[in-house]
């Protein structure tokens, strides 16, 4: 690759997060699991305006694995400098207030959220208990965070109260995700948008740039 490549990506010299510390964990359907990533190029999605970013040395990541039906293990985030800067950047653009986080993940958009003062409350919406059990004890500490455990899409229908901000973090995709699953996932984030317009002022959608 040639320099000029690198000088425009993201430098990466050292990675750290809420999980870098935190070994690598199994439970009956969740895991957290460690990879590296060698030097080298990455996807960076535009996270802080790079299409790509160069880690100049190995880093070490946490991935938050779920197991399926099937018995394999389904990667649902990791902890890698696209995700942890973007959820970042995310957090910077929610509006003062009240914000309503769909997906938990591993929460690493929680950890920039309560940097800020002036967020007074954060509701998280996640379907699945277990991913809250598993992860709870890796979140930070703050009495603004409230879980419920459910259905996003029947949320917003039952749901009245006003929120300022919306972030919605709820599809997988990856390099190996089909055209219909890709189509789907469009689909499925047009109407959450939809919904999440009738009761929150912004709405943030993971993966979709120009906010």
């Amino acid at each position: 690759m040639s320099k000029s490549l690198r000088r425009n990506s993201l430098q990466v010299t050292q990675h750290t997060t809420p999980y870098t510390d935190v070994p690598a964990l199994s439970g009956q359907l969740v895991r957290l699991s460690k990879s590296v990533y060698k030097r080298g190029f990455y996807n960076n999605e535009m996270v802080a305006g790079y299409e790509l970013s160069y880690v100049k040395k190995p880093i070490t990541v946490t991935s938050l694995d779920v197991k399926c039906r099937d018995g394999v293990w389904r990667t649902l985030m990791v902890d890698d400098p696209m995700h942890w800067l973007g959820m970042g950047e995310l957090a910077k653009l929610a509006l003062p207030g009240t914000v309503l986080v769909a997906g938990l993940g591993m929460g690493l958009l929680l950890h920039h959220l309560v940097k800020r003062d002036d967020i007074t409350k954060i509701l998280v919406v996640e379907i699945d208990p277990e991913i809250i059990e598993f992860v709870s004890p890796y979140l930070p500490k703050d009495d603004r965070i409230v879980f419920r455990v459910g259905n996003f899409y029947h949320f917003c229908t039952e749901h009245y109260k006003h929120f300022e901000t919306a972030i919605i973090d709820l599809w997988v995709l990856n390099d190996s995700s089909t055209r219909q699953e890709r189509q789907r996932v469009s689909a499925s984030m047009s109407v959450a948008r939809a919904l999440s317009n009738e009761f929150c002022k912004k709405v943030l959608i993971w993966g979709v740039r120009g906010y």
